[in-house]
């Protein structure tokens, strides 16, 4: 009975974050982009996305009828993830695999990752050990790592 409630509580808990997650991704691999080509703030403007739910929701809904963008986002998702994967097995910190967008950590590490500006949650039922990751672009799960490590 326990795994079938910790099965349904992870479940809802991937069905509520994977849009918002899929949503922030989107948003950080444009803001990446801008700053990589050095975009001027008129193309900024055409190319960033506000931070609105709704916006968010509709862009979200047209990129995924485009399977080519899918299939790359995916790609580079799956690639971040692993690099955090390798690094968190490295270190033997316990987490949990994510189809989603995020990973959970077994950490205590909560507040002092938000003091340092990561939009990281915790405290869900059943899993109070463990924090919500969001995966982000490269470069920001790198300093993720970088920052997580300092705490270990």
């Amino acid at each position: 009975a326990a795994n079938q409630a910790f099965a349904s509580i992870t479940s809802k808990v991937e069905a509520k974050n994977g849009l918002e997650n899929f949503c922030y991704s989107m948003k950080n691999t444009l803001n990446e982009e801008a700053r990589e080509n050095n975009f001027t703030d008129d193309v900024k403007a055409t190319k960033v996305l506000e931070i609105n739910p709704h916006h968010e929701l509709f862009k979200a809904i047209e990129a995924i009828k485009d399977q080519d963008f899918v299939n790359e986002f995916r790609e580079k998702n799956n690639e971040v993830k692993n690099y955090v994967y390798d690094f968190l097995d490295k270190h033997n910190v316990s987490y949990i695999k994510s189809v989603g967008n995020f990973i959970m950590i077994k950490s205590n590490k909560l507040n002092e990752l938000n003091k340092k500006g990561f939009l990281v949650k915790g405290k869900y039922e059943l899993m109070e050990d463990y924090i919500r990751v969001s995966i982000g672009t490269m470069n920001e799960m790198k300093l993720f790592c970088s920052v997580f490590e300092s705490m270990l």
